[in-house]
């Protein structure tokens, strides 16, 4: 199997993808939490299975989605934001998902593989490596890479290069929480609270 994706990974990929899009970044970070989601099933068992699968990456979401357009149209882009990161979550750890646990609890694995080769000529090779593979077991999940390194360093070089930006999307983004905070501490989610 592959070496396996850490959470940061995880969650810099969809965010950075998102920002890239140009989507409300405020919404982009704070659901950014849904993108290492998924890795919480090695708290339960096998890593990739309880909450890898379609029927919670998908399926969910979907209902979400379907209600809030039905009830609360200003909740269908959170949705998606959503449905983005968990999906992408799943497809970063291509190696080997049970996809359809708890119906089937095999896992697959769907990697694309590009080769160079440059002995005895030049050439290259495309192809999908696979299959059924055995999961990865939780005592074996990795939480941090070499990667992981360079991509703190790489944001703070961007944090320290555009600090004053940063300086004020922290303080919106502490204001709206303390906001959010106090109505649910005022209210205590009563209905017909504003």
């Amino acid at each position: 199997m592959a070496e396996s994706v850490d959470p940061v990974t995880h969650l810099v990929i969809p965010l950075l993808a998102l920002l890239a899009a140009k989507q409300n970044v405020r919404m982009a970070v704070l659901l950014s939490v849904f993108a290492i989601l998924p890795d919480f099933d090695s708290l339960f068992g096998p890593h990739r299975m309880v909450l890898h699968n379609v029927f919670v990456i998908v399926l969910i979401p979907l209902a979400f989605i379907a209600f809030a357009r039905l009830r609360k149209p200003n909740l269908v882009l959170p949705g998606l934001i959503v449905l983005f990161y968990l999906c992408s979550h799943t497809l970063l750890d291509l190696d080997g998902v049970a996809f359809f646990y708890p119906l089937d609890a095999n896992a697959y694995k769907f990697i694309p593989v590009f080769e160079f080769f440059t002995a005895p000529t030049v050439h290259f090779a495309f192809y999908f490596d696979w299959g059924v593979v055995p999961l990865l077991p939780a005592t074996e999940y990795r939480l941090i890479s070499g990667l992981t390194i360079a991509y703190i360093l790489f944001v703070g070089l961007l944090g320290f290069t555009y600090r004053d930006g940063v300086k004020k999307c922290i303080r919106k983004t502490a204001a709206a929480m303390k906001l959010f905070l106090r109505r649910i501490l005022r209210y205590g989610g009563k209905k017909g609270s504003p």
